[in-house]
């Protein structure tokens, strides 16, 4: 469960406690943390740094991760009834077709294969007017698509939340790129790999630029996540949602050290749950 997730990623790996879904593992965040955004005497002794305006920044990210479980449980219930299928295309498209100036959703992703799959989330921000960014969180399978450093050695670290801007409106409310990346999660088929999204679906969202070149620009400009170690077990349902987490405060201009403050706080308010 969650739980695992949190604490027993470098001790669980080949056991029965890997493995889990998103949407609960989303949802349990946002239930773990709500309290100390909410009631002010927890926020003090929790986050010290953080001022009454970082605390309602974070129940805004609270807001996107919880909106993103809701999406999450809909989107498991396509594959008991194909019949609302169009439907959730549509009210997706519409959402970001919606979405204002500086607003953003995140929601689920990941692709699920004949003997497994793996867990990741995404963001869609409203860059401007005319153009979207894109991210995708993700802290194992396909990772090695993201830039990495290795100044801990032995320790490998990537970007886990990397994003794609400048993306044109038009590509952005095509449904059949958002066919396709559902489908990763919805039909279990040998070829639904990391491969589809990060060398067909991606590349397509660019455009004049070749996708080297956008995430080189995304990076120099500071608009992706931080460094971070992988995942050791199977707890993708949960890491790429703290992931996720990080990047939505870093988009609100919480600094690394109050997003670690955070985190921390998090990890307080679980074991608090388990006692």
């Amino acid at each position: 469960g969650e739980f695992a997730g949190e604490f027993g990623d470098p001790f669980i790996q080949n056991t029965n406690l890997e493995g889990g879904h998103i949407a609960p593992a989303l949802q349990t965040l946002v239930n773990i943390t709500r309290p100390i955004v909410k009631i002010k005497d927890l926020s003090k002794y929790h986050l010290p740094l953080s001022t009454e305006e970082d605390v309602e920044k974070i129940g805004k990210v609270l807001d996107t991760l919880e909106k993103a479980a809701f999406f999450g449980r809909e989107l498991n219930n396509i594959s008991k009834n194909e019949i609302l299928y169009p439907k959730l295309l549509e009210g997706f498209v519409m959402q970001i077709k919606n979405l204002e100036v500086g607003e953003k959703i995140a929601f689920p992703g990941g692709w699920v294969g004949p003997g497994g799959g793996h867990a990741i989330m995404h963001v869609i921000e409203r860059e401007d007017e005319d153009n979207y960014a894109f991210v995708v969180c993700n802290t194992g399978e396909g990772a090695q698509y993201h830039p990495a450093h290795f100044k801990s050695y032995p320790k490998e670290k990537r970007i886990t939340s990397l994003r794609i801007g400048e993306i044109p409106t038009w590509k952005m409310i095509d449904p059949s790129v958002w066919y396709m990346l559902f489908n990763l999660q919805l039909t279990k088929k040998e070829e639904n790999t990391p491969e589809q999204l990060y060398e067909v679906i991606m590349p397509h969202l660019t455009d004049s630029v070749t996708i080297a070149n956008n995430l080189n620009k995304q990076i120099e400009n500071n608009k992706c996540g931080e460094f971070e170690t992988l995942q050791r077990s199977g707890t993708c349902y949960f890491r790429s949602v703290l992931t996720c987490l990080r990047y939505l405060c870093k988009l609100e201009g919480l600094s690394v050290d109050k997003i670690k403050q955070l985190l921390c706080a998090i990890r307080i308010a679980f074991l608090q749950r388990a006692r």
